[in-house]
């Protein structure tokens, strides 16, 4: 005897999961909250997603296909390595001002110690260490006619690019004005472009 078909669109369904973790965060987010967000009874999120680790997951590599991973697209930018960090900046800033207080699910939530031990922390942990990573990668290219006494250089922007990602991160998040959003974002786009 085949079972009750699904009254839910799986992929609608994510994509409400998404927006709650995203708004709340992994820890403030309760089962009640995913059922409650998608329109889904207790007995149907259990048998289709199974937990709510396991919907983060699946959350987590939604939003790096969709979102992610396209922004660090922008970082090869055909005018060089400089003008793609610079872009990459002002995306972020543009991004991180749409007003929903949200920032970034994965800087949001990278630093959430009750995940700590977990699959989750370490999913996270390396999506910030794949970001990070490309944004060396360009930094690299961009001061790569430094001669070694000065190669320390790479390091410090690398952490000022990150800096700035989390700076911007937490404005959002607290409701700072979209427009001081974006002037930060475009400071340090120019500081990159060397305008500054």
């Amino acid at each position: 005897m085949a079972g009750r078909p699904r009254k839910f669109d799986e992929d609608k369904a994510l994509d409400a999961f998404m927006k709650v973790f995203w708004t709340k965060g992994y820890a403030a987010t309760s089962i009640e909250d995913l059922q409650d967000a998608a329109g889904i009874k207790r007995g149907s999120f259990y048998s289709t997603f199974e937990s709510k680790d396991a919907v983060f997951s699946a959350v987590l590599e939604r939003y790096v296909q969709e979102r992610t991973l396209k922004g660090l697209e922008l970082l090869n930018d055909p005018e060089g390595p400089r003008k793609g960090l610079a872009c990459f900046l002002r995306h972020i800033g543009s991004t991180m001002a749409e007003g929903s207080r949200r920032g970034c699910l994965i800087f949001s939530n990278v630093a959430e110690r009750t995940l700590d031990g977990t699959p989750q922390a370490d999913k996270l942990a390396e999506l910030n260490a794949l970001i990070a990573g490309r944004i060396r990668d360009k930094v690299d290219l961009a001061l790569e006619h430094l001669d070694a006494s000065e190669r320390g250089l790479a390091a410090q922007l690398s952490a000022f690019v990150m800096t700035t990602l989390f700076g911007l991160n937490g404005m959002a998040r607290t409701g700072a004005d979209p427009n001081d959003i974006r002037a930060a974002a475009e400071l340090a786009a120019q500081t990159i472009e060397g305008k500054v």
